[in-house]
């Protein structure tokens, strides 16, 4: 019993000489910027210098450490910054090239334009005037979410391997389980089968109605965005091609983004739309398939074409063809 001091006095030693041969492994730009992500006074700094940390010092000897505190922390934060356009405001101030920076500045330019947007339909109580533009908010950000949501779930290379029945859970529920059920039929029965895949032999189609409001004539307005989600499939149910689109899509894309009434006259309106299109387009094949400057191709039919890590996402706009506009999804074989 009287050695147990002078061992738990070396142990000590030993840890605090650990700590120090650490600190002077790294240079005092280095330790002193994991200082400021471990010690300033807010959590946005904390993450702001955390984010920098990991930038510039990927292989550096607090990396692990901050990179653990960085993915659990930052989205708390967003969850509470997304609220609010104060809290949008401090988490891009924060981190302007964060994780959900391009979300955040959707958002707070929704928050902004539709607060301004109704503010005098939306007179009464503060409180019950914050309530109903961030649930009109609310409406707007679903639509694209929902066009997103499908996009997203034909980015994953694998979904282009096997037959639809045998696709991955995160993939067949929505679409054999979720509300609208496919419809099928034959390609035989189409007046355009090769525009939409070599060898399909079926195209299965699912009918969104999606609702939100929108400002006309300084009126709040119910408007919809009807997106059919295509499949085109082989004689095995193996999926071809993905079209994602809808009559005028763009523009109720738009209307989402401004929270006010687009029309197909206005040639303005349809370059916004467009413009929209290709966001919602890169931030989420940024998301999930990647930032790479060189997945970005040139094409002289689309509004945009990115492609990389095996597949391929396409924007349309339907002037241009007579058609829809939609969002294409198909696999891609790299030359």
């Amino acid at each position: 019993m009287k050695h147990s001091a002078p061992i738990a006095l070396a142990f000590a030693l030993t840890q605090l000489g650990c700590a120090y041969s650490k600190t002077l492994l790294v240079d005092a730009a280095e330790h002193g910027l994991y200082r400021r992500a471990r010690a300033s006074s807010t959590v946005e700094d904390r993450l702001a210098a955390s984010q920098r940390y990991l930038t510039e010092y990927p292989s550096g000897v607090y990396t692990s450490e901050l990179k653990d505190f960085f993915q659990k922390t930052e989205p708390l934060v967003f969850a509470k910054a997304k609220e609010s356009t104060a809290g949008l405001e401090a988490y891009l101030r924060a981190l302007p090239h964060g994780p959900r920076a391009a979300e955040a500045t959707l958002r707070l330019r929704d928050l902004r334009a539709l607060s301004k947007a109704e503010n005098a339909d939306l007179a009464g109580a503060a409180e019950e005037a914050d309530a109903s533009v961030l649930r009109e908010v609310n409406r707007r950000i679903a639509v694209r979410e929902r066009i997103q949501h499908w996009i997203g779930l034909f980015l994953d290379p694998s979904a282009w391997n096997l037959p639809i029945g045998a696709a991955k859970a995160d993939l067949i529920i929505p679409w054999s389980l979720g509300l609208p059920w496919p419809r099928c039929e034959r390609v035989e029965d189409q007046k355009k089968p090769t525009k939409k895949g070599v060898g399909a032999a079926r195209v299965c189609k699912k009918l969104l109605q999606l609702d939100y409001r929108a400002i006309e004539d300084g009126t709040p307005q119910e408007r919809q965005a009807l997106v059919e989600v295509a499949m085109w499939q082989d004689e095995a149910g193996k999926p071809l091609s993905v079209h994602i689109g809808g009559p005028d899509l763009f523009l109720r894309i738009d209307e989402t983004v401004t929270a006010r009434s687009a029309s197909a006259d206005d040639p303005e309106a349809k370059l916004r739309g467009a413009e929209s299109a290709v966001d919602l387009a890169q931030n989420i094949f940024s998301r999930r398939v990647g930032k790479d400057p060189a997945c970005k191709k040139s094409s002289d039919s689309d509004v945009l074409r990115l492609a990389c890590n095996g597949v391929e996402l396409r924007v349309l706009a339907g002037a241009l063809d007579g058609e829809d506009d939609r969002f294409v999804v198909a696999p891609f074989a790299a030359p």
